[in-house]
């Protein structure tokens, strides 16, 4: 039974230390008036895609574009597909903090949205074999 909740624990920690409190940049913009007086330039994207850490598992942004995207069958299907590359070891970390991550975004939003609750089902058959 505890079991699970060990499973879930890093995807968890994971999602709660985004969450502490940022300082007050007040200061640093107070500091340096001249940096904000010079215009920024775009900076051009590569494939719509915003510059985040490299991926540790193959895949895993298209897990969580489609997450964002609220394509919930989209993603655990993705995560499926994962499922047979996070047999070695270096990927099996990687998977199950993503699988985790996917648990309970469909967790939350399962209580408003049936599609996520049917794509939860899924993910559950998927995960736990019930």
């Amino acid at each position: 039974m505890y079991t699970k909740y060990l499973r879930l624990l890093p995807a968890a920690l994971i999602v709660l230390s985004g969450c502490s409190k940022k300082k007050d940049s007040a200061p640093e913009a107070a500091a340096a008036p001249e940096a904000v007086a010079a215009p920024e330039q775009p900076k051009a994207r590569k494939s719509g895609r915003t510059e985040a850490a490299p991926e540790r598992l193959p895949g895993e942004t298209d897990v969580r574009n489609a997450l964002a995207q609220k394509d919930y069958t989209g993603a655990v299907e993705r995560l499926m597909l994962l499922k047979d590359i996070a047999s070695n070891e270096q990927y099996y970390i990687p998977y199950r903090e993503l699988a985790g991550e996917v648990g309970l975004v469909l967790d939350q939003a399962a209580k408003t949205d049936p599609k996520a609750r049917e794509a939860l089902g899924t993910y559950r058959l998927m995960m736990y074999g019930r």
